[in-house]
């Protein structure tokens, strides 16, 4: 699980997005599924005291990194301060 936090000040809460991607449906429907992925994000969040405002899942090439569609919703949010932690 990756993370980072985004503040502007010393408090502030934990708010937290979920992204979770595969590549190809082939390697979700092979155990790197989106649904154990988000099981264990959902757990770090809840573990690290972050309350989590939206989730994403997305099949989508690695090699297109700026034309995933919701990656950039992911973006979006950072950058309205929807959230300030994505997992």
């Amino acid at each position: 699980i990756v993370y980072f936090i985004i503040t502007r000040g010393f408090l502030f809460m934990k708010k937290a997005v979920i992204y979770t991607r595969v590549s190809t449906q082939d390697q979700d429907d092979k155990g790197s599924s989106l649904e154990s992925q988000l099981k264990h994000c959902r757990e770090f969040a809840q573990a690290n005291g972050f309350q989590v405002v939206d989730e994403f899942q997305e099949v989508f090439s690695g090699a297109y990194l700026f034309e995933r569609p919701l990656i950039n919703q992911v973006r979006k949010g950072v950058r309205e301060e929807k959230y300030n932690a994505v997992i």
